[in-house]
């Protein structure tokens, strides 16, 4: 083991926690915890915004790494709707996903609906790094869906994201780039087509 100096905030730390004393440390981090909290925020602020070329990289190595069959079906509009229900289809219930899937059998959806089940199996190997990046790459083809087809379109996505009655973060956020990039911008709202 390694000795701690007697007074340190690890050592308090530590006499508190072990029921030596009544009143908890202090619980800013310390150089001697081995942080230094003023480096770490000053080191975070300086890179928001900045695209440094590991970044750029790693980006490229997220789409390269995307199947090729879901990357070819992002091009279309007709793709990227079945690509984003895809990604939406739960993975952990099968109740809940036969539920989706008898939802998207439906003739309003024609070749989207066909399409859905044949792109599944590829979208339901990504990692959760490669979804909102797919999605990325799906935003040019739906945004060329006229405001009509975005709004139909919104309904389904809907329909799937509550089919399990829960809202995960990546439907969360799903729902909010899509609000962003197709809803808010066909009702005068901030945001804008790519």
């Amino acid at each position: 083991g390694h000795a701690v100096a007697q007074g340190s905030p690890l050592a308090r730390g530590a006499a508190w926690f072990a029921g030596r004393t009544a009143t908890p440390p202090a619980s800013q981090p310390s150089p001697a915890m081995g942080f230094s909290p003023g480096a770490v925020t000053s080191s975070a602020v300086e890179q928001i915004g900045e695209l440094t070329p590991a970044h750029l990289q790693h980006a490229q190595h997220l789409i390269e790494s995307l199947p090729s069959v879901l990357r070819t079906a992002a091009q279309t509009s007709t793709g990227a709707q079945a690509i984003v229900f895809a990604m939406l289809l739960d993975r952990r219930d099968p109740k809940v996903r036969s539920k989706q899937l008898a939802y998207l059998d439906s003739p309003s959806l024609g070749p989207v609906a066909a399409l859905t089940p044949r792109v599944a199996g590829a979208a339901d190997k990504l990692e959760v790094e490669q979804r909102l990046p797919l999605l990325d790459l799906a935003l040019p083809a739906l945004a060329r869906l006229n405001p009509q087809e975005i709004e139909q379109w919104q309904t389904h996505l809907d329909a799937l994201i509550a089919a399990d009655q829960r809202l995960d973060l990546f439907e969360w956020a799903l729902r909010q780039v899509v609000w962003r990039h197709l809803v808010a911008p066909e009702r005068g709202g901030r945001g804008g087509k790519r």
